[in-house]
């Protein structure tokens, strides 16, 4: 990360940066603060130094501009030198197998010279899978190309969707995202609509768009952005909670639906001897640094305490269930412990909540399992198999004394309830 101490201070103050002339890309609202914003004649983006790319883009496109092109692709891919931390770089790129996809679309540029030109800085630019940008990505863009011929001008927000558990590429580590988010809006009164889309950075093995519609409502959730601000409390529940698929004339079928189950399966967390999201030993304990490694998820600050001594935790959220809690070392300065407590996330090594003891121990005593104190009383910990950073914490029936072993025969149907990792 570079200049991180200015980023924090620059952020702070949400500096825009206003280059050629502002043109209506933010009339709808500024979906977040967390970067530098940066308003461009052809499209505006949030910049993310975090994930060297932007969080959202965000543009009107007119009939008008489609009709009256000047400007042919130029294909100038280039750093982009109005960010304040530095965009990522092209040799990020090279030999990475990611296309270098745009996210203001260079054919919505093209009533431009200097639009066009401008949406080739890497600071408009995404890693893509090439079945993804070549694919239905670009049949996405044309379509809003023609609904734009249509409705005489649209809105359009697109983004990355980024899980902790996600690659990266290059010297400057670009995030690779799992999803990407597109969302339509037709803003003209009285009959304003919309439509939205989340679509997997992979082969889609050719699934119509609209497999790919979703709400609004349910891209905020993934990415944690408010869209729409600037419409009234009561417009916005009625365009963002609508699966809107008749008033864009894309077909009905069936089967059209996005795997939303699958959104949650593939990408919410993973846990292994290596840790979870990157922390390690060294990883602040603040909620500033939290919330950058879990930006998907809402972080609430509690207190716990132990031996009568209370400390603060951060709770990691999502539709209000804990997925991780997470404790300091004594001085509060950095990560201690982290506390699985959602099925949600993923062990490598196997077992996952829910395990029997006997499915993870088979029928022997485990000499590494010890009564639980305090409030662990009436648990069994134990350390993890094959692991010298994971404990597995059972919970059970048993009417013995606290501060011992249940007997083997009791403890084989104990469930697995909690996984401690410490760094």
């Amino acid at each position: 990360m570079k200049n991180s101490s200015f980023v924090i201070f620059f952020f702070s103050l949400l500096t825009i940066s206003f280059l050629g002339w502002a043109r209506d890309n933010l009339d709808l609202g500024i979906p977040s603060h967390n970067g530098q914003l940066v308003d461009r004649i052809g499209y505006a983006l949030l910049y993310s130094e975090v994930y060297e790319q932007p969080l959202w883009v965000s543009y009107k496109l007119t009939k008008d501009e489609i009709q009256n092109k000047v400007s042919k692709r130029t294909n100038n891919y280039r750093v982009d030198p109005y960010i304040e931390t530095g965009s990522a770089i092209l040799s990020d790129y090279k030999g990475s197998g990611y296309d270098r996809g745009h996210l203001a679309p260079a054919a919505d540029m093209a009533w431009s010279e200097k639009a066009m030109s401008e949406s080739f800085l890497l600071a408009n630019i995404s890693p893509q899978v090439p079945s993804l940008n070549r694919g239905i990505w670009r049949v996405l863009e044309e379509k809003i190309r023609k609904w734009v011929l249509k409705e005489k001008e649209l809105y359009i927000i697109t983004g990355p969707i980024i899980q902790p558990n996600h690659k990266t590429i290059g010297l400057n580590k670009v995030a690779v995202p799992q999803w990407y988010y597109k969302i339509i809006i037709d803003n003209y009164q009285p009959e304003v609509k919309a439509v939205a889309f989340i679509i997997p950075n992979r082969n889609t093995n050719n699934k119509p768009l609209s497999s790919f519609v979703v709400s609004i409502d349910q891209i905020e959730k993934k990415t944690n952005l408010d869209f729409l601000s600037q419409m009234s409390e009561r417009l916005q529940h009625v365009i963002e909670s609508k699966v809107n698929l008749s008033e864009w004339d894309l077909p009905i079928l069936q089967s059209d639906k996005v795997e939303m189950d699958e959104i949650e399966q593939r990408s919410i967390l993973s846990i292994s001897e290596k840790g979870l999201a990157g922390i390690d030993s060294k990883t602040k304990f603040s909620k500033d640094k939290i919330q950058e490694l879990f930006p998907n998820f809402d972080i609430v600050e509690d207190v716990s305490s132990t031996e009568g001594e209370e400390f603060p935790i951060f709770r990691i959220k999502r539709d209000s269930q804990d997925i991780l809690v997470i404790n300091p070392t004594n001085d509060h300065q950095y990560i201690f412990s982290i506390q699985i407590k959602s099925k949600n996330v993923v062990n490598e090594l196997g077992p996952n909540l829910g395990f029997s003891y006997y499915q993870i121990y088979s029928d022997q005593m485990n000499k590494n399992c010890f009564p639980g104190i305090e409030e662990l009383s009436g648990k069994v910990i134990c350390s993890a198999p094959r692991s010298k950073r994971l404990m597995y914490i059972f919970s059970g029936t048993w009417s013995g004394p606290d501060g011992v072993l249940p007997p083997i025969e009791t403890l084989q149907s104990w469930k697995l309830v909690e996984i401690v990792w410490k760094p």
